[in-house]
């Protein structure tokens, strides 16, 4: 299957500079996703939408169909937590605490209802391990 959408991926970009506009919808199958043919190729798009913070361009939340997640980033512009949620129910999230030098000292994850914490103790620069 991925090689297949690799080579549609190739197919296109080689196929619309020449042609755009000669691809046509030939089935909707929900309010996101149709699917198009043309070039004797078919294809299957879903499209998503993807918010982005107007003052630093970081991707705060991406929706598409029954999927939405919101995301929170540090000051240091690293992601810091997530949440996922599909039809409405939270499925899982995460997210980080850091000390004053911006490392991960705890991590408190929840999937499925069950949440784990995670102690991190720091070894040296960019390594850690687990303490629980």
């Amino acid at each position: 299957m991925l090689k297949k959408l690799i080579l549609i991926a190739v197919l296109l970009s080689f196929a619309l500079p020449v042609s755009a506009g000669q691809f046509k919808v030939t089935r909707v199958y929900d309010g996101d996703t149709f699917k198009a043919t043309g070039h004797d190729i078919e294809i299957r798009v879903r499209l998503v939408g993807i918010t982005r913070n107007a003052q630093n361009g970081l991707p705060e939340a991406v929706n598409g169909g029954t999927l939405s997640q919101s995301r929170t980033f540090n000051g240091y512009r690293e992601q810091d937590g997530q949440v996922s949620i599909i039809s409405g129910q939270g499925v899982s999230s995460w997210s980080l605490a850091q000390d004053d030098n911006g490392r991960a000292i705890q991590k408190i994850e929840t999937v499925g209802g069950t949440t784990s914490t995670y102690d991190y103790t720091n070894h040296r620069l960019d390594t850690f391990s687990p303490t629980t």
